[in-house]
């Protein structure tokens, strides 16, 4: 068994991805010099068409509230490895039955649930 501290370092790599510009440099300057995140100033639904089941995890902070709730979902679920995870950090005050999901603090939904909004009209 492994004694030394890399065998326990977690060996992933990270996209970082936000629409604003500022936000993506304030996050640079906050993680440092680390070769392991990949940063880009772009929409979210571009970025994640380009990348079909890519993503074992995808992680939305405070994203939710300012898109469409369905296609927001649709493309992340999309973009999720079959067994894929998404976690949701939201918070909102609004009223209406899609916020109750977004509110929800933390939704860790594995993709097959993810998928069941499609059948959303």
């Amino acid at each position: 068994m492994p004694t030394s501290a890399s065998a326990f370092e977690i060996q992933s790599d990270f996209d970082a991805i936000d629409f604003a510009g500022g936000m993506i440099a304030e996050a640079k300057r906050r993680t440092g010099d680390n070769a392991a995140i990949e940063y880009a100033c772009a929409d979210m639904f571009d970025w994640l068409a380009r990348f079909p089941e890519a993503y074992d995890c995808i992680l939305t902070v405070g994203t939710l509230h300012h898109v469409d709730l369905t296609s927001a979902l649709r493309a992340m679920s999309r973009a999720l490895k079959p067994g894929g995870r998404l976690l949701v950090l939201d918070l909102v005050r609004r009223p209406g039955w899609r916020y109750v999901l977004i509110n929800s603090i933390v939704w860790d939904a594995p993709a097959s649930f993810v998928d069941g909004v499609n059948q959303i009209s």
